[in-house]
């Protein structure tokens, strides 16, 4: 998208779920450059979506005691507690509830030039759905 709008007059601006992927500099996302890189997989968005919720997911399963089945692990996302991850600008958790909302914080990117370019340096946290 940055590329095909390179030339676009107006100011265009995106919320990011995760750490700017883009930012090769940042330590939130240097495990997840590394191992990328060591698999020789892209650093994309959605990449970096599949890591981090690979990385949730192995986490919960790390916390079932007992033989891993569907109904273990159905009940062990079903109680989970947050899970934080540097990635991410709030915790992260399925649980039993009527809405899910887990990602409640953002960073703000500005298209300049055909690059993204970091808005908000921090974490903008979002209210919680009430």
């Amino acid at each position: 998208m940055a590329k095909a709008l390179a030339d676009s007059k107006q100011p265009i601006y995106v919320g990011t779920e995760w750490e700017p992927f883009t930012e090769k500099g940042s330590a939130a996302n240097a495990q997840w450059i590394a191992d990328m890189e060591k698999a020789g997989r892209p650093l994309t968005a959605f990449s970096q979506g599949g890591y981090l919720a690979a990385q949730v997911f192995l986490d919960v399963l790390k916390g079932i005691d007992g033989e891993v089945t569907r109904e273990s692990v159905n009940k062990a996302l079903l109680e989970m507690k947050p899970i934080s991850n540097p990635l991410a600008g709030s915790p992260y958790v399925f649980g039993e509830g009527k809405t899910h909302s887990p990602m409640q914080a953002t960073k703000v990117m500005k298209l300049d030039g055909g690059t993204w370019k970091v808005e908000t340096p921090d974490w903008v946290a979002l209210p919680a759905v009430q």
